[in-house]
């Protein structure tokens, strides 16, 4: 039976009907890579809508795993630290066999075909670019055809029997209760934390600072925030795991669950690295403040010293002794100083 359903699909527009993804925050695609095991679902509804998804909206969902899910999800979210999977090689492959042979040809479309006891099964379909005529048609995991797809720019069908049968209304979904609980998830976290900034911001005015009084961290909370907004994620994580951000997380922590005393001595110890850190950079500054003194002390001494010989000698002026002391230091003398003693040597 199965092969019968499998097999004479290459007129499969004319009982299909094409499909895409649903548009976020539902689709294309949720993954979920807890304990290293990869899984998804794939959420497709009918292609052309006009009308804006919604609870009553028909979808299918497809689960998938492993290679696939990981392959769909690199192509779908790019990485420069991406290893290429089994189906990344394949693609490459493929396009390496259609530069050298002598006929073009292309995935001109894939389709799920069929589900018998709750597995999908597709079809690929290749065939002339030009005419759209199908040469060769097989088997496939539909989420392997679906990376395929998305690589070569192919629609995506479903058999209109297949999409009666499996096809449920957004709100009968997995995924709909799955976004809707991830959403609720986030809601409550956002009230909590406005709710324990607005208990912190009580507890420093009853004489219990908080981490954001210290300038040192509003100003990462801030450099965190740009970091965000312009996308630059490295860096908003490397501000994120900064020890002081670390160590007013805790004192939040311990603020908000009542361990006072604890959190106090945390906030003792955050003033204590905030301040000696200043402390090193103040004393930096300072040094380097004090060697510029020094060395430009030195350098009035020695235009004195030369002065005084120059008197005591009866030769040279004060041109000729500042640039013999900016010598003597290591320094060009001026442009202004060698073309003076150019001329005194020609009249010489």
């Amino acid at each position: 039976l199965l092969n019968m359903v499998l097999a004479g699909y290459a007129c499969l527009e004319f009982c299909s009907c094409r499909i895409e993804f649903v548009k976020e925050p539902y689709g294309p695609v949720a993954i979920d890579s807890a304990n290293s095991q990869w899984r998804g679902v794939l959420l497709f509804q009918v292609a052309g809508q006009l009308e804006p998804v919604n609870d009553d909206t028909r979808v299918m969902e497809i689960f998938i795993s492993g290679d696939a899910c990981i392959s769909i999800y690199t192509h779908l979210c790019p990485s420069d630290n991406t290893r290429p999977m089994a189906l990344d090689i394949l693609w490459q492959m493929w396009q390496r066999g259609r530069s050298i042979s002598k006929r073009d040809w292309t995935l001109l479309r894939v389709a799920v075909v069929a589900c018998v006891n709750d597995v999908y099964y597709g079809r690929l379909f290749f065939g002339d670019p030009e005419t759209q005529q199908v040469l060769w048609d097989c088997d496939v995991r539909p989420s392997d055809a679906t990376f395929l797809a998305l690589k070569a720019k192919a629609p995506i069908y479903v058999k209109k029997a297949v999409w009666e049968n499996c096809s449920t209304s957004l709100r009968n979904s997995s995924t709909w209760a799955t976004v809707n609980y991830i959403e609720g998830q986030r809601e409550t976290q956002r009230r909590a934390s406005m709710e324990r900034r607005s208990s912190l911001a009580g507890l420093g005015q009853q004489g219990h600072p908080s981490p954001e009084s210290l300038p040192a961290i509003r100003l990462l909370m801030r450099e965190m925030e740009v970091a965000v907004r312009e996308e630059d994620y490295a860096a908003a994580a490397r501000l994120r795991d900064h020890p002081w951000m670390r160590l007013a997380e805790d004192i939040n922590m311990h603020r908000s669950i009542g361990y006072s005393e604890q959190a106090d001595k945390l906030m003792a110890e955050l003033g204590r690295l905030i301040e000696a850190h200043e402390s090193a950079v103040g004393r930096e500054y300072e040094a380097r403040l004090s060697a510029q003194h020094a060395a430009r002390a030195a350098l009035d001494e020695l235009l004195r010293r030369q002065d005084t010989h120059d008197v005591s000698s009866g030769s040279g002026g004060p041109s000729s002794s500042a640039a013999s002391a900016q010598q003597q230091l290591g320094q060009p003398p001026h442009s202004g100083e060698v073309q003076q003693q150019n001329e005194s040597t020609k009249r010489d």
